[in-house]
């Protein structure tokens, strides 16, 4: 969930929502929290340490998991994409959110830990572990760099269902 300052507009699209966000960063879990105080005190949100290979939670637990921005980091990616499909219900959704490398490469700091994918890969990985992807989406938005300067970003969502 990094900070977690996205959660908000999360549960401002649903009423009847439980939020349980997973970070390999314990600050980010902390600051998570401390951020969406309000949820988390009621309940509705939860947030936890991972080690990023394993996510500490029962089979079938989740209707829908998402991930933004965070496919370039996984370690062993058809393996974690096994371990998330895992922890989805039957018939459960998973969204994939990331920059393609088309235009992560052409970012400077993108040649160090990072592990870039177009769609098609990013596809293969999926479907490899198990899931079926029911869409593909590549979009462009806006976005401030850490200088101020406004800079067009492509993504992509990938849509993929646990039968």
């Amino acid at each position: 969930p990094g900070s977690g300052t996205h959660v908000f507009k999360v549960f401002a699209k649903a009423d009847e929502l439980s939020y349980c966000g997973v970070d390999i960063s314990e600050l980010m879990v902390t600051e998570a929290a401390k951020n969406n105080a309000g949820p988390v005190d009621k309940g509705n949100a939860q947030f936890y340490l991972s080690d990023g290979q394993k996510l500490d939670f029962e089979s079938d637990s989740f209707d829908k998991i998402i991930t933004v921005y965070t496919l370039y980091f996984w370690n062993d990616p058809v393996a974690y994409a096994k371990e998330i499909l895992r922890v989805l219900k039957p018939g459960g959704m998973f969204c994939v959110c990331f920059a393609p490398k088309e235009f992560m490469v052409r970012l400077p700091f993108t040649g160090y830990i990072f592990k870039l994918y177009n769609l098609a890969e990013a596809e293969g990985i999926l479907s490899s572990a198990g899931f079926t992807i029911t869409s593909s989406n590549q979009h462009k938005e806006v976005v401030k760099t850490n200088a101020g300067e406004e800079v067009e970003r492509d993504f992509i969502i990938i849509n993929a269902r646990k039968e």
